[in-house]
């Protein structure tokens, strides 16, 4: 390998090691001299990708990257090397903190808290909606293309030169076990479809460190063939905890942890897996029109960030062993009697709700306890995680809270017909009917148990 590659657009960059190799090509740590900051460069062998490959990954190139989270490709090389056969492409780095799936998945990697968990699995769905919004479909979503910040709940996603427009392939089908039934038999090309499966079988992953197709057919065999790898992933797919159909059961032993972090899940995010596994699956006498059809009931991006941002709205943590666990609300707004998921204590559901709604549209139903933080995402319709609030308790009298602002702006809220400024470090009593103007058309609504009976100075 030259010391020195040439780019399409004339620059150079200089080759200072070796990153890590793979069946495509071999990633490169780079110094790009003309502004002599570090990337990586990823070089194709000499046969590796068609020219189409190429040309559709410099279309990418000049349409940009869907959003933040993917490292996307800077620009390409020119043709290069002994034979003029080697090309590659410029990109970031893969953040130092970040940690890959597989060791996730594994349990070597440990989210922060369930908050963080959440977090990261909404970045990474967001990151999909927004590459489907463009038109486009991953088609190799897998274990070894996505890293985590497990203390920040961060996601980059990388290898995103197999990404192409809908209707495209690129002679990349996937993995086993991620990629969508009806593309491991060939019946259908990539696209939001089966990406939504392949989407759903990471979360799934990173929520349960279990295979969702992965149950008692499998445990039972002696070795796992190809032809048994098709049936599993392809031909036969069954949802191990498919509702009507029990023929591939999680194992009671082997697949416990599996079991009991099935359980331990909100119901909503029970039913999203259940429709994504159990809609699209190929079967016996099926046609390709009915299996078309069939594919569009699964759970979409706006599905799956809609389920976290219910999970995060209503998390709370056990008074008794200060682990993360969730509360449904009931027709009055007001928490239901609920047992921990994890040490099976009951929980503390004298607890108020925020509920911000923009027009007549509710965005979000947030149960507040001491210590929570309010995030712009959930106060003003944001896709950020800029924290804006934070609920403290009374000092004096119990299961009374308070919503301290923590942003730059002024909130009023009106209280017993009079209407109140918070700015700064000041206080919203978390009192029975009290709405708060957040500004541009959202308000916030308090959902208690206490009622206005005096003001929030004499309960401090």
């Amino acid at each position: 390998m030259n010391h020195f590659v040439e780019m399409e657009n004339g620059t150079k960059c200089e080759i200072l090691g070796i990153i890590g190799e793979g069946g495509q090509g071999i990633v490169y740590k780079v110094k790009y001299i003309p502004d002599h900051k570090v990337y990586a460069l990823k070089v194709y062998k000499p046969g590796a990708v068609s020219r189409k490959f190429f040309k559709n990954l410099s279309n990418n190139i000049v349409k940009g990257s869907p959003n933040d989270s993917f490292i996307w490709p800077k620009m390409v090389t020119k043709p290069f090397g002994s034979k003029m056969n080697r090309v590659g492409y410029l990109m970031n780095l893969k953040g130092s903190s970040y940690t890959s799936m597989a060791k996730l998945i594994k349990g070597k990697s440990v989210p922060k808290s369930t908050m963080v968990q959440l977090k990261m699995l909404l970045e990474l769905i967001r990151a999909f909606e927004s590459l489907h919004a463009k038109g486009y479909s991953y088609q190799d979503l897998n274990d070894g293309g996505i890293v985590f910040d497990v203390e920040k709940g961060k996601v980059q996603i990388l290898d995103n030169d197999n990404v192409a427009p809908y209707g495209e392939n690129l002679g990349i089908k996937g993995k086993f076990k991620y990629m969508a039934p009806e593309v491991a038999i060939s019946m259908f090309m990539p696209d939001k479809y089966s990406d939504y499966f392949s989407l759903a079988v990471l979360i799934f992953m990173v929520l349960l460190h279990g295979d969702p197709l992965e149950g008692t057919r499998k445990t039972k065999l002696v070795s796992l063939t190809l032809e048994e790898k098709e049936k599993i992933y392809g031909t036969e797919p069954i949802f191990i905890f498919h509702p009507n159909n029990t023929s591939n059961p999680p194992d009671p032993v082997i697949h416990s942890s599996v079991i009991e972090a099935w359980d331990r899940l909100p119901n909503f995010i029970q039913e999203l897996f259940i429709k994504t596994f159990t809609h699209g699956m190929p079967a016996k006498n099926m046609t390709r029109e009915q299996l078309q059809r069939d594919r569009q009931l699964r759970a979409t991006d706006t599905d799956w960030i809609k389920a976290m941002n219910r999970w995060m709205d209503s998390l709370v943590t056990c008074p008794h062993c200060g682990v993360g666990t969730y509360l449904y609300l009931d027709e009055h707004k007001h928490p239901k009697p609920r047992q921990c998921t994890s040490c099976g204590h009951m929980l503390n559901t004298k607890l108020p709700t925020l509920t911000v709604s923009k027009g007549n549209r509710v965005i979000h139903d947030i149960i507040l306890e001491t210590g929570k933080k309010l995030y712009d995402y959930q106060l003003l319709d944001t896709n950020h995680f800029k924290m804006l609030a934070e609920v403290i308790p009374s000092k004096r009298v119990k299961d009374y809270y308070a919503i301290k602002n923590k942003s730059t702006e002024s909130w009023s809220f009106y209280v017993n017909s009079e209407t109140k400024i918070s700015t700064k470090d000041t206080l919203i009593p978390c009192i029975d009917g009290i709405i708060v103007n957040l500004g541009n058309q959202i308000e916030g609504e308090i959902y208690a148990f206490h009622k206005y009976k005096e003001s929030e100075e004499t309960k401090k």
